[in-house]
Order: structure tokens, then sequence, then C-alpha cells
């Protein structure tokens, strides 16, 4: 709390000199590199004359095809975190997974900026924990719908609380969830019975298997960039356990469980209002965790949205961001997983950077596809 006090009064008291600032260093950088078109539109001659090559531009079908395969690898990265993020709200993992299916696809639709993928998230999961457990699985839909109804109504105020979050909150923000994310995947090299790390002989397996496909992804980024490195890694992984017989080594049913995967149609959603009184009662049993939600979801996504364009800042500046209407994606999205019988979520910071790693931040097609990948290989 004290960070984002300081930070945000550092932003008042700064903006008066800043713009002033900002406005001079653009204006030496226009005069110092002043760029003329020559006829055919795909030399960049600078003011002294030497000739630089522009990126070549992708074609819509490369777009596409790129877009997809970052989508698929992201597909696969996305059902252990949904499954997780299930056990944690108390709900059973299908729920989470089309959770991610609908909010996925509907924000990457219409959120802020391509490359951002959503999901059911850790953060949205703790707070509607104790609703699940003292009410029940519907009213963690209702209170979705409700938590998405007033991110649409935020979209204004949260675009302007989070130009005042200052870089050091930034810095703590991707630090603090790397330690999240690293002390989550540590669960899976302990002994469930005692919390110790597995030995050599009990674990040697699942670390070799980390390990490989670790390397994996590092070789495919320099061999080549026709495939996803996450998405190769995977697959190849894979085939190499299920060709030498590795011993010892979960599989994402053994981890979500068989009948999440049986697939067919009756494992699709039902589309309609969640089974609750809708009273006055209700509504202020829902309305703290709503309030919550919203806010933590749009917090956690509009720092997901600013640091991807913090990467991507030199290479895709005609995708520009807003913060309202990722807000809208987000509410949106949240509104129809809690009409599917969802739990809710937000944008993940870890999936949404394989996915720009993987090429996926150009097109929104990525997030989308995220989404339909999931849902075909649910069902």
């Amino acid at each position: 709390i004290l960070l984002i006090v300081a930070g945000t009064l550092d932003a008042f008291a700064v903006s008066s000199w800043r713009k002033p600032i900002r406005a001079i260093k653009t204006w030496k950088k226009n005069k110092k590199s002043t760029f003329m078109k020559n006829n055919d539109d795909k030399v960049m001659i600078p003011s002294g004359g030497a000739q630089q090559q522009q990126t070549p531009i992708m074609s819509q079908q490369q777009k596409f095809i790129k877009s997809s395969l970052s989508g698929l690898a992201v597909a696969l990265a996305m059902v252990p975190e949904a499954t997780a993020f299930s056990f944690v709200a108390g709900v059973n993992p299908l729920v989470g997974l089309w959770t991610t299916v609908v909010l996925g696809f509907t924000a990457a639709a219409l959120g802020g900026r391509p490359g951002i993928c959503s999901s059911a998230s850790g953060a949205v999961s703790v707070v509607i924990a104790s609703l699940c457990r003292n009410h029940g699985p519907a009213y963690v839909s209702a209170c979705a719908i409700l938590g998405g109804i007033l991110q649409l109504a935020s979209g204004k105020v949260a675009s302007a609380v989070v130009r005042m979050v200052p870089h050091p909150v930034m810095l703590g923000f991707v630090n603090g969830l790397a330690m999240v994310m690293t002390k989550a995947q540590l669960v899976h090299f302990k002994d469930a019975a005692t919390g110790a790390f597995l030995s050599l002989s009990q674990g040697g397996s699942t670390y070799g298997v980390a390990g490989l496909t670790m390397l994996l992804v590092v070789m495919f980024r320099k061999i080549t960039k026709a495939i996803p490195p996450s998405l190769g890694a995977v697959i190849l992984s894979s085939l190499v356990v299920k060709f030498t017989s590795w011993k010892g080594v979960k599989t994402l049913a053994d981890v979500a469980g068989a009948e999440t995967f049986v697939g067919g149609w009756s494992v699709l959603p039902k589309f309609g209002l969640p089974q609750v009184p809708w009273t006055m009662e209700t509504f202020q049993i829902i309305l703290p965790y709503a309030i919550t939600m919203a806010a933590v979801g749009c917090l956690e996504s509009l720092l997901t949205m600013q640091l991807i364009d913090g990467m991507l800042k030199d290479e895709d500046d005609n995708n520009k961001s807003s913060a309202s209407k990722e807000c809208i994606g987000q509410g949106s999205g949240n509104i129809l997983s809690g009409l599917t019988g969802g739990i809710g979520g937000c944008a993940l910071l870890g999936q949404s950077m394989i996915n720009v790693q993987n090429g996926g931040g150009i097109s929104r097609w990525s997030g989308m596809s995220m989404g339909l990948f999931l849902a075909l290989g649910i069902v």
C-alpha cells in the first residue's frame, strides 16, 4: 500500500515537468534522424545518406500460421494452470478449462492489444475460494457475472490509475510473480507425503524431462523460427517419453484426473444464468467478492498489458494498446464465463509472454486460437 501511495504521489509531483522533457527528447530525436522514402517504398534513407533495409513485412497467411502455432503452444501451457487454479477455487477442473476457453477467446477478441492471453487465474481463484466453499459454485458464477459488469463500468477509471503506476512497482510485480510461478512449479518435484524434494532415484524421470524441455526451448530459438520454441519442445519431449517408456512421468490426465479428458459433447458447458436465488441477499453476498475480483483482475490485466507493450514497442508499433478496451474485453469475458458456469479470471503474464516470445503478439488470432484449440482438446 505504501509503495502504491508513494508512486502515485511521485507521478503527480513530476507530471508538470515530465511532459516538456519528453517533448524536447522527441524533437531532438526527430531532428537527428529525418527519414526520406524513395520511390519504391522499400528502403529508408536517413538524412546522412546511408541506406537501411526495412524489416520484411509478413503476409496475412504468414501471420495466421504463426499466430495459430503460438496459440497451440499457449493452449498446452494453459491446461495445468487452469487445472491448478480450479483446485484453488474449489471447483471441477473442467470448470476452469471452460473458463479459460470462453474468457481467453472473448478477451483476445475485444481486449486492449494483441498478444495478451487470459484464463482462470490464481489471483481471482484465491478471492473466490471462500465464496465457493461457503455457498457453492453457482454463487461463484454469479460473482463472475457481477465482477464482469463492474469491469465494464470501470474502464476509464482503471485506464487513469494504471498510468500512475511507477516503474519500481512494475518491477516488483514481475519479480514477485516470477517467484510465485517458480514456487508453484516446485510442487511437482516434491514428495506429496513429506514435502521434501524427490531424490534422483524417485524423481529422476521428472528432473530429466524438465531439463530436456528447457534445453529444447533454448535450442529451438537458435535452430528455426518456423515453429514456436515452446510448442516444439513440448512435442519432442512428449515423443521422447512416449517411445523410450520413461517411468514415473506424470501426464496431464494424472494431474487433472482422467475424467477431465473423457471428451464428447457431454462435457460442453450449458449457457444460462447461474442457479441462485436472484434476491438482494444474494447480491449482498457476492458483491464484496465481485468488487475484489474486478479490481484484482483489472490490475493484473493492465500491468500485463504494459509489460507486453514494453516487449513489443520496437517491433509492433501499429498495435496501440488501450486500457479501457482491455477492461471491456476482460469484463465481457467474465460475464460470458459466468453465464457458462465458469469462475472468471484475468490476463496471465506467464502465458502472455510465451505467446509473445513465440510470435503471437502480432495478431489477436493467437489468443483466440488458444481458446479454440483448448476447446477442441477438451471435446
